[in-house]
């Protein structure tokens, strides 16, 4: 069987290649060029998408960092948020109806998905949620010119 590798580790290594690009032109080039990336993608979207909030207070969750260090469940964050499960965390617009109503079931939900996944992934997963992406040299304004049809301001 393979072993998967964490998210966050995939998205440090694919955030890497953006960082160390010398000019605009190359970041733009190598964010088209993996474009295919799915999972990158949606992190890309939840952390520079204004429209897509997490309806959770900022900072850490109450939650006790030991129940990681036994868990080697590489693959569970990319599963959960291309299934979509992120969804029920968010505010509502539009086009999502608020789904868990409770606050307090919605952190509940949190911190049962923080449990399940990787302690790295569950640190980029936090930094999700306050929309504070821990890479340098991704802007909103470079996702717009790689992906003008995807990203919007």
């Amino acid at each position: 069987m393979d072993k998967f590798i964490p998210l966050s580790h995939k998205i440090r290594g694919l955030s890497g290649l953006v960082e160390n690009a010398e000019t605009r032109a190359e970041k733009v080039a190598i964010l088209r060029k993996i474009a295919h990336v799915r999972e990158y993608l949606i992190v890309l979207a939840l952390f520079f998408n204004p429209d897509l909030k997490f309806d959770l207070p900022q900072g850490l969750p109450d939650i006790d960092i030991n129940v990681f260090s036994s868990r080697d469940n590489s693959h569970w964050l990319t599963n959960y948020l291309i299934n979509g499960k992120h969804k029920n965390l968010m505010f509502p617009d539009k086009n999502r109806p608020k789904i868990v109503s409770d606050t307090r079931q919605r952190q509940q939900m949190f911190v049962s998905a923080l449990e399940q996944m990787h302690a790295d992934d569950a640190g980029l997963f936090i930094a999700m949620k306050d929309k504070a992406f821990p890479h340098k040299g991704i802007t909103a304004e470079l996702l717009v010119e790689a992906y003008p049809n995807s990203f919007k301001l």
